[in-house]
């Protein structure tokens, strides 16, 4: 073969290429793109953010939103019964993959649609049994694991710091996976020993009596409370929240969303930080790129938020030194 010829050949690849990419946009066909979320859109704007940061971080990567793109939205309504219905419809609708807003949905897509290529955003996701390592996922799932190691210790540590007198402390755990409950509340039982706190266990759930659960923490006499675990329902954030106003217990949140509602203060993620990020898993894979290939990311940016005025309510005055720490004061 000449390399004349050689050059002629590799311009018609390239050329036939463009071609492609070009009738690709020119055919009013974008290419479907699935996310399953579950709490619902009109909630707050904390519940919008995900699926606007996804389009940030699509945009940014040069994807035109409904030329190359169409992003089908499905929310379970606070419902995760749903999930397999919702997954049922994005299959039929022929989507390339679906980003999943939590570990339970991920969990729920796999089981409907074994084939599904799945980006998700949630706690624990080796140990839900989406993929064999962080390193090597396999199979067709990826995405970016919260559950960072040393997060549950920073948060007991800084509860401390806030509350130094406090010295029972009741974790409100609603870890989505076994493992990864085992995995936070083993980290916190060795933080609570180094600063002498003693810790009650609860593992909760969407489905739990939180009457209850405080009218225990009531008789237990605990001195604050600690949420450890994956994303519950709103209505379920704003009751826990209630419910310790009631009961005067001060309380460290897994996300901003409580601090919102009236908790004290959290130590967490952002989720447009998470959502912009998935959207580079989603390019690779629209790019050809296999889930399992693709290493899973370790979230670790995270930020204090304090809630003053909920302080005040319970009487109490936050040390300065600690107030010094916090990325943001809601007041």
């Amino acid at each position: 073969m000449s390399k004349s010829f050689g050059v002629l050949i590799a311009v018609a690849i390239v050329t036939g290429a463009l071609l492609s990419a070009s009738q690709q946009r020119a055919s009013g066909e974008p290419r479907r793109i699935g996310y399953i979320g579950l709490r619902p859109l009109a909630e707050s704007a904390a519940a919008r953010e995900p699926i606007a940061a996804l389009k940030d971080g699509l945009r940014e990567l040069g994807y035109i939103d409904g030329t190359d793109y169409a992003l089908e939205i499905r929310i379970a309504n606070n419902d995760p019964s749903r999930y397999p219905a919702l997954t049922r419809e994005l299959t039929q609708l022929g989507v390339r993959l679906i980003v999943a807003a939590s570990t339970p949905a991920a969990v729920a897509i796999h089981q409907t649609d074994p084939t599904m290529p799945i980006v998700v955003r949630g706690p624990d996701i080796v140990g839900a049994g989406l993929a064999a390592s962080v390193s090597r996922p396999g199979g067709l799932v990826t995405g970016i694991d919260e559950l960072a190691t040393g997060i549950t210790e920073t948060r007991l540590r800084l509860l401390n710091e806030a509350l130094p007198k406090a010295s029972r402390v009741a974790v409100l755990s609603s870890a989505p996976t076994e493992n990864g409950h085992l995995i936070a509340f083993g980290e916190a039982e060795r933080a609570a020993r180094a600063i002498g706190v003693s810790l009650k266990l609860f593992r909760v759930s969407a489905a739990t009596d939180y009457a209850a659960v405080f009218s225990q923490l009531t008789k237990d006499g605990v001195d604050a409370i600690f949420c450890s675990g994956g994303v519950l329902p709103r209505p379920v954030q704003l009751q826990i929240v209630t419910l310790a106003s009631a009961e005067r217990l001060p309380g460290m949140y897994p996300q901003r969303d409580y601090v919102e509602l009236g908790g004290m203060m959290s130590y967490a993620y952002r989720n447009a930080d998470m959502f912009r990020a998935a959207a580079g898993y989603v390019d690779k894979i629209l790019k050809g790129a296999k889930a399992g290939d693709l290493p899973i990311m370790i979230w670790d940016r995270h930020y204090l938020t304090v809630n003053t005025k909920a302080a005040t309510a319970l009487g109490l005055t936050l040390p300065s030194p600690f107030l010094s720490k916090a990325d943001e004061i809601l007041e």
